[in-house]
């Protein structure tokens, strides 16, 4: 479901919200890697994709996820790269992990 912000008396004329439907598919490369497709049109044909390829890099306590965006709507094209970086920490208090362990 997609929403749009218009004028009120406007919307119906417009259609401020609109239904897509279309195909998904995710492809897991290994457990740290996979790969999304979405395909999608609206009642109008007007059609729009997006591709995505992310990743889980673990390294103790340090997490990154990783993700590759190529979105597509009608003739225009979105390439994005996203990194977020995860710090971990545990402390200890008189020998214990802070969580009971």
């Amino acid at each position: 479901m997609r929403f749009i912000d218009i004028p009120e008396d406007e919307q119906n004329a417009v259609g401020g919200d609109t239904a897509d439907y279309g195909l998904q598919m995710r492809y897991n490369f290994d457990p740290v890697w996979h790969y999304d497709a979405e395909l999608m049109t609206d009642g109008d044909n007007r059609f729009h994709a997006n591709f995505r390829l992310q990743g889980l890099l673990d390294y103790g306590d340090l997490e990154v996820r990783l993700m590759l965006l190529c979105a597509s709507k009608m003739l225009t094209l979105t390439l994005s790269i996203t990194a977020l970086i995860v710090i971990r920490s545990t402390t200890y208090l008189g020998g214990r992990l802070r969580d009971g362990r």
